[in-house]
C-alpha cells in the first residue's frame, strides 16, 4: 500500500532516514513518500517498473538516487523538489514520457542524461533545475512542452541528438539565456536548427563534434542583357 502523503517515516520512533524497498515491489503508488524530507537515501530495485506521481516530491534531503532501468513510467511531480539530488540523472532506457514537472526544482542536479527511448518531453519536466550545466536529450525525442527547461540559469551546453527538429513550445528555455549557450546538433540537421524557434535563439550552434558549418551564401546574381532579352 502507498504511504499516502507519510511525510517523514518513524521506525520504533526513529526517523528513518535510509530505505530500501524489497525486490518483490513492482510499483511505487502516487503520493508514496510525499514529503518525507528525512529521507537521504532509497535504494529502489529492479522489479519497480513504475513511479507514480508525486511519488517522491519534497524528499528534499534527498543526495542521491538511481532509477533502475527497469522503470518504464514515471508520473507527474513525481522527484518534484528533490533539491538535495546532485550530479548526474540518467533516465531509464525504457522510458518513453517524461511527465509534467517531474523533476521540476530539482536545483543540485548538473547534467541529465535523456534516452532515445523518450518521445515527449512535458510542461516543466526540469523547470528551475538552476544546477544544471549540461543536458542531452536523446534522437527519439519529437515534443517539448512549456518551459520543459525554464529557469535553469546555468545551463551552458544542450546536446540535441535529434535529426528530426522536435516540436518545440516557444518558452520551452524561459528565463533559461539560451543566447548565452552552445547547442551541440547532428551535422545534417543543424541549419534546420538554426531557421527554427526556440532552437534559433541559441547563441552557439555546432555539430556534435564543436564544428560550426556556415551555410554557403550564393554568388552574386549576374544579369545580362542580349539580343532583346535578359
Amino acid at each position: 500500500n502507498p504511504l499516502y502523503y507519510a511525510k517523514n517515516l518513524y521506525f520504533n520512533g526513529k526517523l528513518v532516514t535510509e530505505l530500501v524497498i524489497p525486490d518483490e515491489v513492482k510499483e511505487i503508488k502516487v503520493y508514496a513518500f510525499y514529503g518525507c524530507s528525512g529521507l537521504t537515501s532509497i535504494e529502489i530495485p529492479n522489479s519497480v517498473t513504475s513511479i507514480g506521481g508525486c511519488a517522491f516530491q519534497g524528499c528534499s534531503g534527498l543526495t542521491s538516487i538511481t532509477i533502475p532501468n527497469s522503470v518504464t513510467s514515471i508520473g507527474e511531480s513525481a522527484f518534484n523538489g528533490c533539491s538535495g539530488l546532485t550530479g548526474e540523472l540518467v533516465i531509464p532506457n525504457g522510458v518513453t514520457i517524461i511527465r509534467n514537472g517531474a523533476f521540476n526544482g530539482c536545483s543540485g542536479l548538473t547534467s541529465i542524461t535523456i534516452p532515445s527511448s523518450v518521445t515527449s518531453i512535458e510542461s516543466s519536466a526540469f523547470s528551475s533545475c538552476a544546477g544544471l550545466t549540461s543536458i542531452t536529450i536523446g534522437n527519439g525525442v519529437k515534443n517539448i512542452g512549456s518551459e520543459a527547461f525554464a529557469k535553469c540559469s546555468n545551463l551552458t551546453d544542450v546536446y540535441c541528438l535529434a535529426t528530426s527538429v522536435p516540436s518545440t513550445n516557444a518558452t520551452a528555455f524561459n528565463e533559461s539565456y539560451p543566447e548565452y549557450m552552445t547547442l551541440h546538433v547532428p551535422e545534417e540537421a543543424i541549419n534546420s536548427y538554426k531557421t527554427t524557434a526556440p532552437w534559433s535563439n541559441f547563441g552557439t550552434i555546432v555539430t556534435l563534434d564543436g564544428e560550426s558549418v556556415v551555410t554557403p551564401k550564393c554568388e552574386n546574381p549576374v544579369i545580362k542583357y542580349s539580343n532583346g532579352e535578359l
